[in-house]
């Protein structure tokens, strides 16, 4: 995920989807005594394992599969959405709606996935599993649990987060002055807790805020690209947006502008293009655009769709959400609305099916805008693995693409 991880106790958002990037402070609690380190385990089998899901029971959470049955039985500590996590949650979206979300790579987390995540982290709730570990935790420490729900690294973090190209970014210190770092998937410190920002690998390198400037390092935590920029996302089909004398421009992994600086607001490259904004502001919130439209631009910096949007989205799976007014649809790479603007909200396809706001409530459509799960949520995750993320009466739950509850309400 294109997440940009802040030491300071702030809470703000930046870029993508009409690029809004989920920026969470680390000392609102995002996302040491050791225990005794387990027997080790067989790498490769211990990760070969088919989709868990993090589910709470009671005070605590575990991990089911997606036939609704605990693999992983609740043990660990943390809140995931609960009734008052959710009204915090809506109140939250209204105000974040109208700056929509762009993340790069195939398949990156919705802007719905990054408000679960953000709500996650700032109560220290369940964390997925990526790369065949989940951080999770016990007491006031974070370590990562295996498919079995043994620790593969104990507990001694003061924050931890999810595994990307290999490289975990954790915390150390007290808040507000947390260090971030990233570790390897034995545990072992790759680089040493130094950056009050960060952002998780992609293509083999990732953002750092050193001194007040953004660059790049690589896995072994050598600046590629020494800090120099104003802000920096990551970089997606070998190109990456950055942000200089105030305008975004994208440049490729030696740090050279392949496209200069003169974009209100940009957003990652998928599918060959890039939503970028002409005529407007640039925001406080990083990546996003007070003001003027959104368009798209191939790696040259063309415009295969000419500035016309309120809002635009990442492509992916050749759709990409657009807003007109305050309505939202999804157009394809000629610019076309496929599926006219009428709903409320949003997110990217997945698995097929695309979760939307209608009327106050939450369903999911097809990719010809036909409700396949009527509205009935009061909010709802894109799909992954064959079963999303929804809100019910206050409670999260877990549906099929039936809308059958898998884990819910009377489970």
């Amino acid at each position: 995920m294109s997440r940009l991880l802040k030491g300071s106790p702030t809470f703000s958002f930046a870029s993508r989807k009409s690029c809004l990037v989920a920026t969470v402070g680390l000392a609102l609690t995002l996302l040491v005594t050791s225990c005794p380190k387990p027997a080790a385990q067989p790498r490769e089998s211990v990760r070969q394992h088919s989709a868990l899901f993090p589910a709470k029971k009671g005070s605590e959470y575990g991990y089911i599969n997606n036939a609704g049955q605990f693999v992983i039985n609740p043990q660990f500590e943390g809140d995931g959405i609960t009734p008052r996590d959710a009204s915090f949650g809506q109140a939250l979206r209204s105000s974040l709606e109208r700056v929509r979300q762009v993340f790069s790579g195939p398949r990156q987390p919705s802007a719905f996935e990054i408000l679960d995540r953000s709500l996650e982290l700032l109560y220290g709730g369940p964390r997925d599993f990526s790369e065949g570990l989940a951080a999770a935790r016990i007491g006031r420490k974070w370590g990562y649990i295996d498919s079995t729900g043994r620790f593969a690294i104990n507990p001694q973090f003061d924050m931890a987060y999810s595994f990307r190209g290999g490289r975990a970014l954790v915390a150390v210190g007290d808040s507000p002055h947390w260090k971030l770092g990233y570790i390897d998937d034995s545990g072992r410190l790759a680089i040493n807790p130094q950056f009050v920002e960060a952002r998780d690998f992609s293509e083999g390198l990732a953002a750092v805020k050193l001194n007040g400037k953004y660059g790049y390092i690589d896995g072994a935590g050598k600046f590629v690209i020494h800090p120099q920029f104003e802000d920096a996302d990551n970089f997606s089909e070998g190109l990456a947006a950055v942000k200089s004398a105030g305008m975004w421009g994208y440049i490729d992994e030696s740090g050279t502008f392949v496209i200069s600086p003169r974009f209100a607001g940009a957003c990652s490259f998928a599918e060959g293009l890039a939503p970028v904004n002409v005529g407007g502001e640039p925001s406080f919130v990083g990546f996003q655009a007070k003001g003027g439209k959104w368009g798209y631009i191939d790696t040259a910096g063309e415009f295969v769709i000419p500035p016309q949007f309120d809002g635009a989205g990442v492509f992916s799976g050749r759709l990409a959400t657009a807003d007109v007014g305050n309505r939202r649809g999804y157009v394809d790479k000629t610019g076309k609305f496929v599926i006219n603007p009428q709903f409320d909200g949003g997110s990217d396809f997945t698995e097929g099916l695309a979760a939307v706001g209608s009327g106050g409530k939450w369903g999911f459509i097809d990719s010809v805008g036909n409700f396949v799960i009527a509205p009935q949520y009061e909010d709802a995750l894109t799909f992954s693995e064959g079963l999303a993320r929804v809100v019910l009466h206050g409670k999260r739950c877990y549906i099929d693409k039936t809308g059958r509850f898998v884990y819910g309400p009377t489970k």
